[in-house]
């Protein structure tokens, strides 16, 4: 176990399941305290018992700025300070263009953009006080390439690519970093809802360079990676865990 987290606090939206609580649990083994941020408490609690007294479950609708407010307010009632922020939380639909509606589409963009926007608008004064602030968006490969029939979902996540890039001057004379985490085929709850078996997350068959998906705790790290000082002259980058995905263009199919 490293201490590379001892002492510093981590706000986690999406903090329940998945990469959100994989990225939990690794902050945690390396000393630091975790605030999870869910709009299913029931599942942030279940994630926060099993941390101990390192873990604070608060719930959480990021698409509402007194919400985020509250949770702020919790983390520094509880811990005293906030030094990262990570904006796991989303949502998605697996609709085209003639199939989504302007609600949909709103929907979307209010949790998978607006969301993080207002984290980190509520979270900056403390982020800025931490002198070591950093902050790691969750895009998505979605983000780097088109998703075919899932136009609100794709097109939310190249909106965090922008949200990243636009900040990084804005908060870097405030000595807070931010950067984005591009995941590929990652075995959770919102890539697979129908899939129960968490014991094989990270074995499945993909077509991807590696062969298989991913498993949540293998962007936890990059996660955990990004908020320690070890990458503390990073800050506007895009951090792809794909696998492979976007590496190679497909065959083209014969026939």
């Amino acid at each position: 176990m490293t201490a590379r987290h001892q002492g510093r606090v981590v706000l986690i939206t999406g903090g329940g399941n998945g990469i959100g609580a994989a990225t939990a649990a690794a902050i945690v083994r390396e000393g630091g305290s975790v605030v999870l941020g869910d709009i299913v408490l029931d599942a942030a609690d279940a994630r926060a018992a099993e941390l101990g007294a390192a873990a604070l479950a608060v719930h959480l609708d990021v698409a509402d700025a007194a919400s985020w407010d509250s949770y702020v307010a919790e983390a520094v009632k509880r811990y005293g300070r906030i030094d990262g922020l990570v904006n796991n939380a989303g949502i998605a639909t697996g609709h085209g263009l003639l199939d989504t509606d302007g609600a949909e589409m709103t929907r979307i963009l209010a949790v998978n953009t607006v969301g993080p926007f207002l984290g980190i608008k509520a979270a900056l004064p403390h982020l800025r006080e931490s002198g070591s602030g950093s902050i790691v968006n969750i895009s998505s490969c979605a983000g780097l390439a088109g998703l075919r029939s899932n136009v609100a979902y794709s097109t939310s996540k190249y909106a965090i690519r922008g949200l990243t890039k636009t900040l990084v001057h804005e908060l870097g004379v405030m000595g807070v970093r931010i950067n984005s985490v591009f995941p590929g085929y990652v075995d959770t709850p919102l890539s697979r809802p129908d899939w129960d078996n968490q014991a094989a997350a990270g074995q499945q068959p993909a077509n991807v360079a590696l062969g298989r998906t991913g498993h949540p705790r293998e962007l936890a790290e990059v996660v955990a990676f990004l908020l320690s000082d070890e990458a503390s002259y990073c800050t506007g980058s895009e951090f792809v865990a794909d696998g492979g995905l976007m590496s190679v263009v497909p065959p083209r199919e014969l026939g």
